[in-house]
């Protein structure tokens, strides 16, 4: 489902129950306006917060399952799917138009630093990136041992992905030319798979591990050091909305704010 916070995230208030559809990916460009996509080839569209969910089914045979949704603004957007697809809308969101990447596996991270360049990744280990605002895509591969955990495009050159190698090996893969080429720091070897990541644009960053170990970056994913108070709390996502506060989805629906500058820790589940 969908759940809204009022309060800083000290409680939780389900905003939409999709039934027996599961919620893949959310976004929100503004305090209004927002999108979400589900398992069932669902769009969700919300300019009201969320009080209100309008839904559209895309007609997608054999690309059922969407996985990922990015907006540039209202009306510019993406939304990921399997098999190397993405749709975008037109006329508003009345119909989807399809498009098929250089890619194969199902796309399970999409993000746009700005209108013109973006990059996708699958769950093979494959990515494509854009130059001209998806109009064409230019596709490569880190080979199928390679799982994308978290996808960050920090500025209009750089782009910052986590990945595990082998269910071993946690690393983080730069690149500073568009993914041209890319630079591969190691994080982990101790088989505990990255789990979240996130980038601002002034260079500073925080990537966890499954099991809650942290690390901090001050030069847009270029070098890593790890966080002397890890979370102790398992983690599947985080959210940064503003420096120095951490949003972490944990297991069972378990949601923790944690304010690194003043030390607190608030836990809740909605």
């Amino acid at each position: 489902g969908i759940f809204h916070t009022m309060d800083g995230g000290a409680h939780w208030h389900l905003q939409y129950d999709p039934g027996r559809t599961r919620m893949t990916d959310v976004l929100f460009l503004d305090e209004q306006i927002g999108w979400a996509v589900d398992d069932h080839s669902h769009v969700l569209a919300t300019t009201d917060g969320g009080v209100r969910w309008n839904r559209t089914k895309l007609d997608a045979p054999g690309h059922g399952i969407l996985l990922a949704v990015t907006f540039l603004d209202a009306a510019r957007g993406w939304v990921a799917a399997e098999k190397g697809t993405l749709f975008s809308p037109t006329d508003g969101g009345a119909s989807w138009t399809e498009q098929q990447l250089p890619v194969s596996g199902d796309i399970s991270h999409i993000a746009f630093a700005d209108a013109g360049r973006g990059i996708c990744l699958t769950v093979d280990g494959e990515g494509a990136a854009t130059t001209d605002g998806g109009e064409t895509w230019r596709g490569w591969s880190f080979g199928k041992d390679y799982r994308p955990e978290a996808l960050a495009l920090p500025d209009d050159t750089t782009a910052v992905i986590l990945a595990t190698i082998n269910r071993q090996k946690t690393v983080v893969l730069r690149s500073s030319d568009g993914g041209r080429s890319w630079i591969t720091t190691t994080i982990s070897e101790s088989g505990m798979p990255g789990r979240a990541l996130s980038i601002s644009d002034d260079g500073h960053g925080l990537l966890f591990l499954a099991d809650g170990a942290a690390f901090t970056t001050a030069d847009a994913g270029l070098t890593w050091q790890t966080l002397q108070t890890p979370l102790g709390f398992p983690v599947r996502d985080v959210d940064v909305p503003i420096p120095g506060r951490v949003f972490v989805a944990g297991h069972n629906g378990s949601i923790l704010r944690v304010d690194l500058k003043e030390g607190t820790r608030i836990q809740s589940k909605p």
